[in-house]
């Protein structure tokens, strides 16, 4: 697993073979799947959480999905 800082109160977390997650905080918002694609949660947290799926997913087609899923991924 590989963590890189992508700001203030987000990071990306590697899995390697798995995913790459976006985490907002304490809390997996967004991804990209191996086989899927990329994803965002279909939870509203906050104006700056809403921000950091923005800017990570800026310019991808991606499919909205239940936030368990999510968090399912990272568990």
């Amino acid at each position: 697993m590989k963590i890189k800082q992508l700001g203030s109160n987000q990071v990306e977390v590697v899995i390697p073979g798995k995913a790459r997650v976006l985490f907002s905080y304490n809390t997996p918002v967004a991804a990209f799947i191996e086989g899927r694609g990329w994803v965002k949660t279909n939870r509203f947290y906050s104006k700056t959480t809403s921000k950091h799926i923005n800017e990570y997913l800026q310019g991808l087609e991606y499919e909205t999905i239940e936030q368990s899923e999510l968090d399912e991924l990272v568990s």
